[in-house]
């Protein structure tokens, strides 16, 4: 009886033996290639060592797990074939729950250190650097590198270093990263950028909590839509970010995507300038800067008396032509479009009672009453004024002038269009200076209750109070300021 019960065994462990060695990688049977199969087989110790945890992190005992996830988003795997075959043989066959790089495969050309002990993945790019200086700049990839790795689970590596997939734009990531690790890619102002590098950089930097380029980034958009009257009549010569046709739509999408209220009125001014049809139909914006221009003109059509003339500034920038960006074609959300042209009605009464302003002489000029109603004689001291009737001539010029721009230009008049003030004697001319500045003034206080920014109702119910340039410049501090 033993001797039967022994060879009963030992006839077992022969036809376990058997049915194991006979069943085929492509078998029905095999959990590696039935979809949505419980659980993959152990891998041979060869396909262990090319395995480490996965950098999903998903522990459930992690305090930042939340936070991170809504930073970094997960994407259903997609197996592929790798540039390394010999290296990602071996782990395709482990398990179908494994993930897999992308084909074909991209590798930085400015974000490739060949030391670097952790590399990124964003679609169909590579990028290597240094865990340790990720951690140290940002606090999300700090709180991700620094999660206990999961119990179970592969990870993705390339030449045996860890890949972590983020779901950003490669563009986008590029140049966060070149920001992140060279200071003099992406300096603060007065130093030049560009729209594009702006956006990208800002937008990453929010995302994975980068404090200094947040900052400079905000920096470099107020230096050129500035929220002060004084900053916006010096920002020719002030902005860090050059202008090219219909950069005011496009920096009013980033305003909105970024919740940059404080942006809004004057680019919203801007885009008043511009033909209705742009505001109704959407613009092409093409990131690519301008050259071989004789002249430039600001971001609103002031300096011409046709309406719509458009922000043409030209600027040479390497940065740009290195990152091509095909050109887009925005539209206005309805909202922003029902605020433009609402703002421009006002606006245009607004300018229209300055140009009727303009037009008529100033208190002290009108003549005193006399019994004979004859205008009384320019040498007394009652009227300062030398020359009554080429006075009257160049006041009129003046407001037909400001009414043929139909909006923009009154808050550049006495500065970037002081030669329109001219053929006035020197009182007059001293009087309607003054009249074009406190007409610029009490435009540009308006602006934000025009377009309508910031409405909600003031603190303890006491009914709506327009919104004011003050409010607007201490949400913009407060987010300068923000995690600095």
């Amino acid at each position: 009886m033993a001797l039967a019960n022994a060879r009963l065994s030992i006839s077992n462990v022969v036809h376990a033996l058997s049915g194991s060695s006979s069943s085929s990688p492509s078998s029905p049977s095999d959990p590696t290639t039935e979809q949505g199969s419980i659980a993959a087989p152990t891998p041979h110790a060869s396909t262990q060592a090319l395995m480490i945890p996965a950098f999903s992190r998903s522990s459930s005992n992690s305090s930042s797990g939340s936070s991170l996830r809504s930073c970094i988003s997960t994407a259903p795997t997609s197996p592929c074939s790798s540039p390394s075959p010999s290296f990602l043989s071996s782990k395709h066959a482990s398990s179908s729950h494994v993930d897999s790089l992308p084909s074909p495969l991209h590798f930085s050309k400015h974000i490739w250190y060949p030391d670097g002990s952790i590399l990124l993945l964003a679609h169909h790019t590579l990028f290597k650097l240094y865990s340790g200086l990720l951690a140290a700049r940002s606090s999300v990839f700090s709180d991700m590198l620094s999660f206990p790795p999961p119990t179970e689970g592969e990870e993705l590596e390339y030449e045996g270093k860890p890949v972590v997939r983020i779901y950003d734009d490669p563009q986008d990531v590029e140049v966060f990263l070149r920001a992140l690790t060279d200071p003099s890619f992406y300096e603060p102002p007065p130093s030049p950028t560009t729209l594009l590098l702006t956006t990208s950089i800002l937008r990453l930097s929010l995302k994975y909590d980068v404090p200094f380029l947040r900052r400079r980034a905000l920096a470099h958009l107020h230096s050129t839509f500035p929220t002060s009257l004084s900053s916006w009549r010096q920002r020719e010569s002030q902005r860090t970010i050059p202008g090219v046709d219909n950069t005011p739509f496009k920096a009013l999408q980033v305003a909105r995507e970024f919740g940059l209220d404080w942006m809004v009125p004057s680019l919203m001014y801007c885009i008043a300038s511009h033909p209705i049809g742009k505001t109704l139909d959407g613009v092409r914006w093409d990131p690519a800067p301008r050259r071989n221009r004789s002249s430039s003109s600001s971001d609103s059509n002031s300096s011409s008396s046709a309406e719509g003339s458009e922000d043409d500034e030209t600027a040479e920038s390497s940065d740009e032509e290195e990152y091509p960006t095909d050109a887009e074609q925005i539209h206005l959300s309805w909202a922003d479009k029902r605020a433009a042209l609402t703002g421009r009605a006002l606006l245009l009464q607004v300018q229209n009672r300055a140009a009727l302003a303009f037009s008529s002489p100033p208190h002290s000029l009108l003549p005193s009453p006399s019994p004979s109603q004859e205008e009384a004689d320019p040498s007394t001291p009652t009227n300062p004024c030398t020359s009554p009737v080429a006075c009257a001539s160049a006041r009129h010029h003046l407001a037909n002038l400001v009414i043929s721009w139909g909006v923009a230009g009154l808050l550049d008049l006495g500065t970037e269009h002081s030669g329109s003030i001219g053929g006035l004697c020197e009182f007059c001319k001293g009087v309607m200076e003054e009249q074009v500045k406190v007409a610029g003034e009490k435009l540009w206080e308006g602006l934000p209750e025009v377009f309508g920014v910031g409405t909600e109702e003031e603190e303890g119910g006491q009914g709506q109070r327009g919104p004011t340039w003050e409010k607007l410049e201490r949400g913009r501090k407060r987010g300068f300021t923000l995690s600095a």
